[in-house]
């Protein structure tokens, strides 16, 4: 998520702000064109660097009260209107404001490894802070004893009261249990609901800025196809065209980006602005193209600068209109 900024709206305050329906939004977020996060109300999260799966290696803790990215499919589920446990998944925490009681220390009483932890490697403290919206997130698991040692422990104790040999004999695989004192829980303080999907205010302006850009695009668009040759009835020059949907596209293009966009264009199986296939040989002197009318042409490095200024200055006098 690029330039995050808060604050974050309600998936039915964003709609509003975006002048769309509830469903349209939904689609939106699940095509990716709207990024949406998680809100957590103050949760214990676990920070901690990823070496794969069961292998995380532990760095900090704290209480975060705040935004949390997650993985798309995390979020896609919450659109369904289920809720989501984010279990051995993890996201990013986006608000350093959020963060309190940051501690570097090894929270839990069993030995390590204790999975997925394997390892528990302490932020430098003056690094923390900074540290802690890089790496990855989750909801702090919480440390239980296993249930075949309190079943164990139980037995033990029954039969040590009872102090019957034949007993404890029949309980011997219970009483045997060598397994871990103690295991995490990841789920249990990990379950988010739909009702805690956010739209940042970055993505908003981001998405409503994107419109804009589409809008005037087409308006130009419009505008250039009012002003053709071909609407007047002129002849018209097909390169002259391809050139004019470049800088639509990319109006602060130079000469040589404008030239090695036709480069690529030449070169591609599906090329986005030769839609009339007309471009036949580019090289560093000259463009070689074939138009519709079946005549062979050439433009020289020097013409097609000429011509693109011209037609840059025809755009910006639509643009300024």
């Amino acid at each position: 998520m690029e330039d995050y900024q808060a604050p974050c709206y309600p998936l039915t305050e964003a709609s509003e702000i975006l002048g769309m329906s509830l469903t349209e939004l939904k689609y939106h977020i699940e095509t990716g064109d709207i990024q949406a996060v998680l809100y957590t109300k103050p949760r214990r999260m676990l920070l901690f660097g990823n070496m794969g799966f069961n292998q995380w290696i532990g760095c900090a803790t704290c209480e975060y009260r705040g935004h949390l990215k997650v993985k798309q499919h995390h979020i896609s589920t919450l659109l369904d209107n289920e809720p989501v446990t984010l279990g051995q998944d993890s996201g990013r925490l986006l608000d350093a404001s959020g963060i309190r009681y940051l501690s570097n220390h090894y929270p839990y009483c069993g030995e390590l490894p204790l999975l997925p932890i394997k390892e528990w490697k302490s932020f430098p403290k003056e690094e923390i802070l900074q540290r802690a919206l890089k790496v990855s997130a989750t909801p702090l698991p919480i440390e239980k004893e296993p249930a075949m040692k309190s079943l164990a422990d139980t037995v033990k104790a029954a039969t040590s009261t009872i102090g019957n040999p034949e007993i404890t004999s029949a309980f011997s695989g219970i009483l045997s249990y060598s397994g871990p004192n103690y295991v995490l829980d990841l789920n249990e303080n990990s379950v988010f609901s739909p009702d805690d999907l956010r739209i940042p205010t970055s993505e908003v302006n981001q998405f409503l800025a994107k419109q804009k850009s589409k809008a005037q695009e087409k308006r130009l668009i419009e505008s250039v196809k009012a002003s053709s040759p071909r609407s007047s009835g002129k002849r018209e020059n097909q390169l002259h065209t391809l050139m004019e949907r470049i800088l639509i596209k990319f109006p602060k293009a130079s000469t040589k980006e404008v030239w090695k966009i036709i480069e690529q264009e030449v070169e591609s199986d599906d090329p986005v602005f030769d839609t009339d296939r007309i471009l036949r040989q580019v090289d560093a002197d000259c463009i070689e193209w074939c138009s519709r009318y079946g005549a062979e042409c050439s433009m020289s490095w020097s013409a097609f600068g000429t011509r693109l200024s011209k037609i840059r200055k025809k755009l910006d006098s639509f643009n300024k209109d």
